[in-house]
Parts: structure tokens; sequence; C-alpha cells
């Protein structure tokens, strides 16, 4: 398997747990200077490209063309899967 691409991962979007749901809800909770380190780290991590996606293909001796894509996030877990066949036309 060979990796074709990476990619934006749309259900962490790269960033880390405390950061999933954004940075400003933090305002006036915790110091200014944390603060801004929240805001930075967010700013810096949101939409990374974090899935790897692997693929697979072959074409068999009666002309199908059998095919698979795997894509895992490095950061959450997500996980797709893809397999299926096409036929000449």
């Amino acid at each position: 398997m060979s990796a074709g691409d990476w990619l934006k991962c749309p259900v962490c979007h790269g960033l880390p747990d405390k950061l999933a749901h954004g940075y400003k809800h933090f305002y006036g909770k915790v110091p200014e200077a944390e603060y801004f380190k929240l805001k930075r780290e967010y700013e810096s991590n949101i939409n990374r490209d974090r899935v790897r996606v692997d693929y697979e293909y072959e074409i068999k001796p009666n002309g199908i063309i059998a095919l698979y894509f795997f894509a895992e996030c490095e950061d959450c877990g997500a996980k797709w899967e893809h397999k299926g066949e096409v036929m000449k036309s």
C-alpha cells in the first residue's frame, strides 16, 4: 500500500481535545497569557493535514479493476474504508 495523499480531518480538524470546540470559550476563565497561548495553538493546528490516505488497485485477468482505499487520522483515530470493483466499459 502506498500513501496517496494527506487530507484534513473532518472529525477533529487536527486539534487536541481541549481545543476541539475552539479557544474563545476560555476567555475570562484562564489568565490572559494562557488564553493567547491557547489561541496560538488553535490557529497553528486547525485543519492540519493529519489523515493519511492509502490505496491499492489491480487489474484482474478478466479486465476488472479492483480498488481499495483506507484513511486514518493520526490525531483522533477516525477511519474510513472503501472497497470496490470497476468493470471495463
